[in-house]
């Protein structure tokens, strides 16, 4: 099930970014961000996908630097507010255990419960557990005390990094401005066309904007 979460508002290359540090060698959280294929599209006259490395800023501040401001620029709270969310999950893993820790109040959001067929049968918040685990094609899951499990994160290629990801988009039109989070699909042109009620840049009037990007963070 596709979760998304709206943000409304009145009005690449990756760039990583510090998450937190902790020296507990057991124990897993967020260090950094890597933040990728930020994607610009403006309307009219010059509909299309916006050169922003090529802006001045951008070579007077460096690009990553720039980049981040863009970021700040469309995705500001949102994004700011689900990099502190993932900041206070928890993993350490001890023998063929996991405890696992959301220290947000009573969760941010429910997380999908699954059956032993891997369907969706309710939806819960959990701020703590220390369970049984196993990987399954590179994603973690926890199981709960009746055999029911929930898909906790992925993992790297390598083993020894947990990955969290989000998809954020961004439009501006006449009819308004949102900022929308997709926690479970990385988030391409098509995509995000269609969060602003498109079917492509020809649909894109004068002053129109979309913006894009997709977001790693990476635990360890």
């Amino acid at each position: 099930m596709n979760k998304l979460y709206y943000f409304f508002i009145l009005s690449i290359s990756a760039v990583l970014i510090s998450c937190t540090s902790d020296d507990t060698s057991n124990l897993k959280r967020c260090k950094t961000i890597d933040i990728s294929g930020l994607t610009l599209y403006g309307g009219p006259p010059n509909a299309g996908k916006i050169d922003y490395e090529s802006d001045d800023e951008a070579k007077k501040i460096g690009l990553d630097d720039y980049r981040m401001r863009l970021v700040n620029r469309y995705f500001g709270l949102p994004f700011d507010e689900e990099k502190k969310h993932i900041q206070k999950i928890s993993f350490e893993f001890e023998d063929n255990r996991v405890t696992y820790i959301d220290e947000n109040n009573a969760g941010a959001y429910p997380l999908d419960i699954l059956d032993q067929k891997g369907d969706i049968i309710d939806k819960r918040k959990i701020n703590q557990i220390v369970s049984t685990y196993e990987f399954q094609n590179d994603s973690l899951f926890i199981y709960l005390d009746d055999g029911n499990r929930f898909f906790a994160a992925g993992r790297t290629k390598t083993g020894d990094t947990l990955v969290v990801k989000r998809g954020f988009s961004f439009y501006r039109k006449a009819s308004g401005s949102a900022i929308k989070m997709d926690t479970t699909r990385i988030i391409d042109s098509r995509i995000a066309f269609g969060y602003a009620g498109y079917s492509g840049v020809d649909n894109m009037l004068k002053g129109d904007t979309v913006v894009f990007c997709n977001v790693i963070y990476k635990i360890y």
